[in-house]
């Protein structure tokens, strides 16, 4: 643990861990939290929210459904009657209700699935998702549907089926059937139970509206409309005649070579700096590769100093940090012209204070950043100025496809990071 500049218990002191783990392949999507994974993964507990809102939904119509059935029960008081008095048992009658209300719900679910299949369509494209019913394994998707529905019919038609087979035939057929306090009493419960589940997903319902206008309306840092992002390493020489070319056009404002993007993880390592060469007072950093573009592509803005500038010479050796950097290193108003000496015992000097912006999840605080300047990138990023963002996109693949590479041309948008 040299290279990092300090003792291995030194760096479990600090709360790290090195180790390895093995982890099944079914588990990468929705089971994965390690930090620089393969792609964006999903999240399990969405899964677990979004079935429990369906689950509360199914049991509210299930108590609807409960309640219409015995509140019109007593339409079909003289049939119950009739059969008892024709021989028919409790146990027939129940089974009769309850076949009613399985077999109901599979017609419902019949309808369901057919407005799935007809709005499929117009969900992907409100949404941008590409979900696709033919990629589902069928032959596991009908059994837990007839099943499911089997248990909701049966759970549904419950009550009802005690409730209307429990009638008494004599006093049904001379008209003297009353309404039961204890079915009025057990339906008001159902209602009172129906309510507080209505309410808590209204509250839900709120949460997320809040928490979704506090992601539109959060400061960011920087500004995420109109970048657009190329990868641009299958290029390989020819990256910079791309540049050139993209440089020419008139509807993209700044062009910016880096592989580090806020809003996520980025593929760097921790980057451990010594205020003034002074290795017992270390800060652990993220270290970002820039060029003079990268600032104003993303629109941030500087607190103290300037930018790097190719008039400056020297500016290889300097670096510009963030407001929780010169913070942790107890500079505050004071940095520039303070040096940082990294593990390698590199020195830099502080030519710029950034403001803080977040370059990770919005889940987690802002950590101190170290930006370099450096020509090394994986990726063009563009700050447009045009109305019509299709043609300017085929223009661009237009020119990548100019220069031979197997790779065929890709972009996506810094906002869609947020989607």
């Amino acid at each position: 643990m040299a290279s990092f500049g300090m003792s291995y218990q030194e760096f479990k002191k600090t709360g790290n861990k090195i180790g390895l783990y093995l982890q099944p392949l079914t588990d990468i999507h929705l089971h994965s939290n390690f930090n620089y994974d393969l792609s964006v993964p999903g999240d399990i507990r969405y899964v677990y929210i979004f079935s429990a809102i369906a689950l509360f939904m199914l049991l509210i119509a299930t108590i609807n459904f409960m309640n219409l059935s015995t509140a019109s029960g007593f339409k079909r008081c003289k049939e119950v009657g009739v059969r008892k008095v024709l021989g028919a048992d409790k146990q027939n009658l129940m089974r009769q209700f309850m076949l009613e209300g399985v077999l109901l719900t599979y017609i419902s679910l019949g309808i369901a699935l057919g407005i799935v299949l007809l709005a499929l369509p117009l969900f992907n494209q409100i949404s941008g998702k590409e979900i696709d019913i033919q990629k589902l394994e069928i032959s596991k998707i009908i059994p837990i549907l007839l099943g499911f529905g089997l248990i909701v019919g049966l759970f549904s038609s419950s009550y009802p089926a005690l409730y209307l087979s429990s009638f008494n035939p004599l006093r049904v057929l001379k008209g003297k059937i009353s309404r039961s306090t204890k079915g009025f009493n057990l339906r008001s419960g159902l209602v009172v139970f129906q309510f507080i589940i209505s309410v808590g997903l209204i509250f839900g319902t709120v949460v997320v509206v809040q928490q979704l206008d506090y992601m539109r309306h959060i400061k960011l840092g920087y500004n995420k409309d109109n970048v657009l992002i190329i990868p641009s390493w299958p290029l390989g020489k020819n990256e910079k005649t791309y540049y050139n070319l993209l440089m020419q056009d008139s509807r993209i404002k700044h062009v910016s070579h880096s592989s580090y993007l806020p809003a996520g993880e980025s593929n760097n390592n921790n980057f451990f700096i010594y205020p003034d060469g002074n290795t017992d007072q270390w800060v652990k950093t993220i270290r970002y590769d820039v060029d003079e573009e990268y600032i104003p592509v993303m629109g941030m803005q500087l607190k103290e100093g300037r930018n790097f500038a190719k008039t400056f010479g020297n500016d290889s050796l300097s670096v510009i940090i963030n407001e929780t950097a010169a913070k942790d290193l107890g500079w505050n108003n004071h940095s520039l012209g303070k040096i940082l000496t990294n593990k390698d015992n590199k020195s830099y000097r502080v030519i710029g204070v950034v403001k803080d912006f977040h370059f990770r999840s919005l889940h987690e605080q802002i950590s101190p950043l170290v930006m370099v300047l450096s020509d090394q990138a994986g990726s063009l990023i563009l700050k447009t100025q045009t109305t019509d963002m299709e043609k300017l996109i085929q223009k661009l693949a237009s020119l990548y496809r100019s220069f031979p590479t197997d790779i065929p041309f890709s972009y996506s948008f810094l906002d869609e990071r947020y989607a």
